[in-house]
C-alpha cells in the first residue's frame, strides 16, 4: 500500500500534438454496450487527425457489427475478424487475434487496447498521451473501476477490483512483477512487433495483457508504468450473475500455470495459502466442536485470529482503494464480502488449475 501511496496523482498539462493513436476495440456480443462505448472514445478531449478507432469483431452472434458500422466518423475503421484470419488457425485466444490483425490494419506509434463494453470520460485520451510523452514507457497500465450499482455481487467485485488496481499500481511501482487489465492498457507499437506480440501464448485462452506486458519487461527493464489518474480510468459493469463471474474468474485463472513472473506467482500461491488456511481453520473448528474435543477452543482462536488479521490487513487496503475511486460506499459491504473472498480465493485458485471454462459462447479447455 505505501507503493501505491507514493504513486504521484497524473493530470495532463500539456500534450506535443504529435503523438498518433490506434485505440482497438475487440468485441464479440456486444451489440447492448458498443454504441455507448464508440460514443465516449469518440469524444475525447484530443485532435481527431490523431486518433483512430479500430472495432474487430470476434465472430459476433447479434449485430454488434452493424451498430458499429452505423456510426459515421473518418477515424472510425470497424472490420470482421472471419475476413482478416486468412489461413491463421493455431490459435486459441480469439481476443489476441483480433489484437493482432488490428495493429495489422493500424498506423499510429500508440496502441491502446480497451474492451467493448466501457465507457470514460472525455479527458481519458489526452492524459494517458501525455503520460506517454512525459514518461517515454513502452507500455502502460491505466485503471479499470466498475459502475456503482446497489447489489451485493456489484460491491463484492468493486471491492476486489480496488484491492487489484492499488496492487497493479503498487506493483508495477516497486518493479516487483507484471499487472495489467486488458480493458485499459496502452503501449509502443514497435515495442509490441519487438517481443512478437503474442508470440507463444497463441494456445491460452486469455493473458492478452500480462503476458505481453511481462514480456516487454523482460526485454526491457522498468519499461512498464502504471498511471495514477482519475480522468484516465474507464469504467465497465461489473459481472451480473455468479455463472458469469465465475466464469470470468476461471478464464483468469486460468493463465496462472503459464505465467512466468516469479515474483507475481510468488504472491498468489501465498494469497491462496492464506486463504485456504483459514478455511482449513474453520473446518477444524467445527469438525472438534461438533465431536466435543477439548481442542475445539484452540482452533477457534486459531480461526478467528487468523480471520482478524485478514480482515484488519484487507480493510486498510480495500479503504485506500475505495477512496480514491469514489466506491466508499462499498465498504458497508466489507464484512460479507471478506466471507465471500476467502471462499473465492480458494476455490477459484485450485479449480483455475485444470477446470475447462465457458465465455462469450465459447468452450475453452486447459
Amino acid at each position: 500500500m505505501e507503493q501505491w501511496q507514493v504513486i504521484p496523482e497524473f493530470e495532463a498539462q500539456n500534450i506535443s500534438r504529435k503523438t498518433t493513436v490506434s485505440i482497438i476495440i475487440p468485441a464479440r456480443n456486444e451489440s447492448q454496450n458498443i454504441i455507448k462505448c464508440l460514443n465516449a472514445v469518440l469524444n475525447q478531449n484530443y485532435p481527431t487527425n490523431l486518433f483512430e478507432v479500430i472495432i474487430i469483431d470476434d465472430f459476433s452472434e447479434d449485430d454488434t457489427y452493424l451498430k458499429a458500422k452505423s456510426i459515421k466518423k473518418d477515424q472510425l475503421r470497424v472490420y470482421q475478424l472471419k475476413h482478416l484470419l486468412a489461413n491463421d488457425k493455431d490459435f486459441v485466444s480469439y481476443k489476441k487475434k483480433a489484437i493482432e490483425k488490428a495493429i495489422d490494419q493500424s498506423q499510429a506509434d500508440l496502441i491502446i487496447t480497451i474492451d467493448a463494453d466501457v465507457v470514460m470520460g472525455e479527458k481519458w485520451l489526452r492524459n494517458i498521451v501525455a503520460f506517454y510523452e512525459q514518461t517515454d514507457s513502452l507500455i502502460i497500465a491505466a485503471p479499470v473501476m466498475f459502475h456503482s450499482q446497489n447489489s451485493f455481487l456489484n460491491h463484492f467485485q468493486t471491492l476486489d477490483f480496488c484491492g487489484m488496481m492499488v496492487t497493479t499500481g503498487a506493483v508495477i511501482e516497486s518493479n516487483s512483477g507484471s499487472m495489467c487489465n486488458g480493458a485499459n492498457l496502452a503501449y509502443k507499437r514497435n515495442a509490441f512487433h519487438y517481443v512478437n506480440g503474442f508470440k507463444g501464448n497463441e494456445k491460452l485462452g486469455s493473458g492478452d495483457d500480462v503476458f505481453l506486458m511481462h514480456k516487454i519487461n523482460m526485454a526491457f527493464k522498468k519499461s512498464n508504468r502504471f498511471v495514477k489518474c482519475q480522468a484516465a480510468t474507464i469504467y465497465t459493469e461489473a459481472q451480473p450473475t455468479l455463472k458469469t463471474f465465475f466464469s470470468q474468474r476461471l478464464r483468469w485463472a486460468s493463465k496462472n500455470k503459464n505465467f512466468k513472473d516469479r515474483k507475481i506467482n510468488a504472491q498468489l500461491v501465498l494469497i491462496l495459502a492464506a486463504n485456504l488456511a483459514i478455511v482449513y481453520n474453520f473446518c477444524l473448528t467445527i469438525i472438534t466442536f461438533l465431536l466435543g474435543s477439548l481442542n475445539f477452543k484452540a482452533y477457534l482462536v486459531l480461526f478467528l485470529l487468523s480471520f482478524l488479521i485478514k480482515c484488519f490487513a484487507d480493510f486498510i487496503y480495500l479503504y485506500t482503494g475505495a477512496t480514491y475511486f469514489n466506491r466508499k460506499t462499498a465498504l458497508y459491504w466489507f464484512l460479507p464480502a471478506q466471507v465471500a473472498h476467502i471462499l473465492y480465493i480458494s476455490i477459484i485458485g485450485l479449480l483455475g488449475n485444470f477446470l475447462n471454462y465457458n465465455w462469450k459462447g465459447r468452450r475453452f479447455k486447459r
